[in-house]
């Protein structure tokens, strides 16, 4: 049986091509799409409502941010915990509201701190995907993305430092809180785009995902900048994590108040009761 997939990993770092790849798979990715532009040509696969929403659940939380951003650009922020990201009662309603048809797949870089705000809302058998790329490039990326429009950057320092601090605090929010709870797989979009292996998505979502979408042209970055040291080991962090999930035919499944352990990919459902660019 398919499954829903929500995908979470910080802006420029292929996440949009999973989430096409998904999409060409058959998963619903809803309308009111944004449209694609010269930084991103084959599209985002973001629903500018579920953009705006979460934008709303983090204006309260970016006074907090390492890195000063405008809520436009919460995508960039650096937020050292996300424990206090909640939605109220209007806005999961709303959440709700947003969901296309399941299978579906959901994707906005802000869900890296805004999803457990919305795990009351998702199907009880959502798998989720985190998606990252060489830091470097990251970092790149967002600066050519920023000479393309510099008026959207407006209010972002718009240095490669500002970009590592989200980026840190993105993936730690992932490894140290999200991954308590469903089936994870995690896609190292370089390792992607080069092998154009879909099998640990094609696992995870419980059919084939074809490949056809991937383009190694569309690789613009160059990975020159060289991030700290501790944001390159836990770029090592997630290289092992995406290697182990190529390899072994299992996924990640957690439960509340239990640590992670290994499972079979196929048929597993995660139990019911989860908590709540």
């Amino acid at each position: 049986m398919s499954r829903s997939v929500v995908v979470l990993g910080a802006g420029r770092s292929g996440s949009s091509l999973v989430a096409g790849l998904l999409a060409d798979a058959g998963l619903d990715p809803g309308g009111d799409l944004l449209p694609p532009s010269e930084g991103n040509p084959t599209g985002y696969f973001e629903r500018a409502a579920v953009n705006r929403l979460n934008e709303e659940v983090l204006a309260p939380h970016l006074g907090g941010s390492r890195v000063a951003v405008p809520p436009r650009l919460s995508w960039l922020a650096a937020l050292p915990s996300v424990s206090c990201v909640t939605a109220d009662d209007g806005q999961r309603a709303r959440m709700q509201a947003l969901l296309p048809r399941e299978p579906f797949v959901l994707k906005d870089p802000r869900l890296s701190y805004t999803l457990g705000a919305w795990r009351r809302v998702l199907p009880q058998d959502a798998v989720f995907v985190c998606v990252f790329r060489d830091p470097g490039r990251v970092a790149a990326s967002v600066a050519a993305d920023a000479r393309r429009d510099p008026d959207y950057y407006m209010g972002h320092p718009g240095t490669p430092a500002a970009v590592w601090q989200a980026w840190r605090c993105i993936h730690r929010a992932v490894l140290d809180v999200h991954t308590r709870w469903g089936a994870w797989a995690f896609i190292d979009a370089d390792a992607l785009v080069d092998a154009g292996d879909t099998r640990a998505l094609s696992r995870l979502v419980g059919r084939d995902v074809p490949r056809e979408r991937i383009d190694p042209a569309l690789r613009r970055s160059p990975a020159t900048l060289e991030p700290p040291a501790d944001v390159r080991c836990l770029h090592d962090e997630l290289r092992r994590r995406a290697v182990r999930d190529r390899t072994e035919r299992g996924s990640v499944l957690t439960v509340p108040g239990v640590r992670a352990r290994r499972v079979r990919a196929e048929p597993v459902r995660p139990p019911g009761g989860v908590p709540g660019r």
